[in-house]
């Protein structure tokens, strides 16, 4: 544990009672989850990223920055709903209980509509959201409060409703071409010490001589412990279209 960083395995004990069902949090430091919520699938989440709570998450990926409210919900299961019936005995899946082998047919789990929703680094989910499976979110988003996301989301842009909606950007196209090529958060955050942050553009300029690259410790955390991972997390990767 690092010196300056002493409540840090209180933080892995805290996330430890969010795991549900042989579920597991990859995180770089320091992430938070509220107590009160549960993580039922696998999931990636970069660093400073928070979830208040009651939220629920399947599994997804959640980026470095990333605002999520209380009572959020993301990732969760998606029934066919051209089977006979949309309970799970028909996509063969016992689901706890007792019932004979052979019924129903698997679904393709590589089909995307039932892949974990991708979520971008600075992005700000409003309470009582819903965010599918295949849904793809943008850096800088904001999903607004109560919405229902069932598509993807451009980054930068605002959303709400049922279904969620494009409302607006946040910043004219220039600013939001000069974020996304800052990719700012990929700089360490002593880099931020001075800059402007209630000027894009001036922040972006300013950064340019003042970027450092972040380096975080990795963590695997599932039911057997916490592992320190040595291949970071990569990004580039995961964000690929």
């Amino acid at each position: 544990m690092r010196e300056d960083q002493p409540n840090f395995s209180m933080q892995h004990s805290s996330l430890k009672h969010c795991l549900r069902n042989n579920s597991e949090i990859t995180f770089e430091e320091d992430v938070s989850i509220h107590r009160s919520s549960s993580v039922v699938g696998k999931i990636i989440m970069g660093a400073f990223s928070y979830i208040g709570e009651e939220s629920i998450l399947g599994r997804c990926v959640i980026g470095r920055f990333c605002s999520i409210a209380p009572k959020v919900v993301i990732g969760l299961g998606v029934h066919p709903t051209s089977n006979v019936s949309t309970h799970p005995f028909f996509f063969a899946s016992k689901n706890g209980f007792s019932i004979p082998d052979g019924i129903g047919k698997p679904r393709d789990l590589k089909d995307p509509k039932y892949l974990g929703p991708i979520i971008g680094h600075d992005v700000w989910i409003g309470t009582n959201v819903v965010i599918n499976k295949g849904v793809r979110i943008g850096h800088g988003a904001i999903i607004a409060a109560g919405a229902v996301v069932t598509k993807d989301v451009a980054p930068y842009s605002i959303v709400g409703g049922c279904p969620a909606r494009h409302i607006r950007y946040r910043f004219d196209s220039e600013t939001v071409a000069r974020l996304l090529e800052s990719q700012w958060w990929n700089s360490s955050i002593e880099s931020f010490v001075g800059l402007s942050a209630d000027s894009p553009i001036d922040f972006c300029q300013e950064l340019t001589s003042a970027f450092r690259p972040a380096t975080y410790r990795t963590f695997n955390l599932a039911d057997k412990g916490t592992q320190q991972v040595e291949k970071p997390i990569n990004w580039q990767r995961i964000y690929q279209p």
